[in-house]
C-alpha cells in the first residue's frame, strides 16, 4: 500500500527519489545507512510497489510503436491534484470487466 504524501519533507523527498530511481533501474541514489525506521519502512513498501506492478510492467511491455490507440482518456486527459509542489506519483489503470 502506497503511502499518503503527508509527511515530512524528508520523508516526502525519499519516496520521490526511489520513484524515481525506480523509472530506470532499481536503484535507491542515496545513503540508507542514516535512515530512520521510519524512512525504511516506506522504502520496503515503494520496493513491492515496485516488484509487484512496475517490474511486470517493464518485463513485459510491448515495445512497438506502430500501433493506434484510442479513447476518452486520451482526449480528456486526468486531472491528478498533488500535495506537494514538484512531486510526482504513479497512477495505475485497471481494464474494467
Amino acid at each position: 500500500m502506497r503511502l499518503p504524501f503527508t509527511c515530512c519533507c524528508v520523508v516526502w523527498l525519499l519516496c520521490y527519489m526511489l520513484c524515481s530511481g525506480m523509472m530506470g533501474w532499481l536503484t535507491a541514489m542515496m545513503d540508507t545507512t542514516s535512515w530512520t525506521s521510519e524512512q525504511h519502512a516506506i522504502a520496503k513498501d515503494e520496493f513491492q510497489l515496485y516488484k509487484k506492478k512496475l517490474r511486470p510492467l517493464i518485463r513485459n511491455a510491448d515495445h512497438s510503436c506502430d500501433r493506434r490507440v484510442t479513447g476518452e482518456l486520451l482526449t480528456t486527459g486526468l486531472k491528478v491534484t498533488l500535495p506537494n509542489p514538484q512531486s510526482s506519483d504513479l497512477v495505475f489503470f485497471e481494464e474494467r470487466k
